[in-house]
């Protein structure tokens, strides 16, 4: 009498193709790009890493996000990444979706850095480069979420980097509030025109309050 096959030789295989396999592989690194975050902000939390370790490999992670995310959407793999851990049940993952999804940024770059005096001029101007890149760019028409975003994100985080810049600087939260707003948007939308000329509005106020407060500082 021939052996009743066994539960394991019934299941289903994961994929049946190389496409579906490559499907497969790129939903499992998103699962687990999602959780490693998740693990490097708990452990930013708890004090068990450096700013300068925790901020590269959050940008690290942000970066592999961003691109993975893209492409899976783009494939209609997934709808968004939201229903993506809404399907896979990673409520647990709070910090990872406010990292990701909300901030976008290393939690570094929306707080005050410490920052030595030695420094200072570097941060300056690599502030003063970043909102001009960014307002030039808008001027050129990139409007596209994917240029917009990385651009504002420079100007964040060149700012965290000047040392004894007022928390409650003019601009500060208005740049934050464009980089969350941003990061909320897929890489392929586009910024609409009244958007545009709001952030531009913005980043030309911050500019010109930036560059008196450096004069007044006598550039130190």
């Amino acid at each position: 009498m021939a052996e009743t096959p066994s539960a394991a030789a019934v299941v289903p295989p994961l994929y049946v193709d190389r496409f579906e396999r490559d499907r497969m592989d790129d939903m499992a690194n998103f699962y687990s790009l999602i959780k490693s975050t998740e693990h490097l902000e708990r452990a930013y939390m708890n004090d068990a890493v450096p700013d300068a370790a925790y901020t590269a490999q959050c940008s690290k992670l942000i970066g592999m996000f961003k691109n993975l995310e893209k492409s899976l959407v783009a494939g209609k793999v997934i709808e968004s990444a939201e229903a993506f851990m809404a399907e896979y049940h990673m409520q647990d993952c709070r910090k990872a979706r406010e990292c990701l999804l909300v901030r976008g940024v290393p939690v570094t770059t929306t707080t005050r850095a410490p920052v030595s005096e030695a420094d200072a001029g570097a941060a300056i101007l690599r502030t003063t480069e970043a909102i001009i890149t960014c307002l030039d760019g808008l001027g050129l028409g990139n409007t596209a979420v994917d240029e917009v975003q990385p651009a504002v994100k420079e100007v964040m985080d060149a700012l965290s980097k000047v040392p004894h810049l007022p928390a409650d600087f003019p601009g500060l939260q208005a740049t934050q509030r464009w980089l969350e707003a941003l990061n909320s948007m897929r890489a392929a939308e586009a910024v609409d025109d009244d958007s545009v000329r709001q952030l531009t509005f913005d980043l030309t106020s911050l500019y010109a309050a930036f560059k008196g407060w450096v004069e007044k500082r006598g550039g130190r």
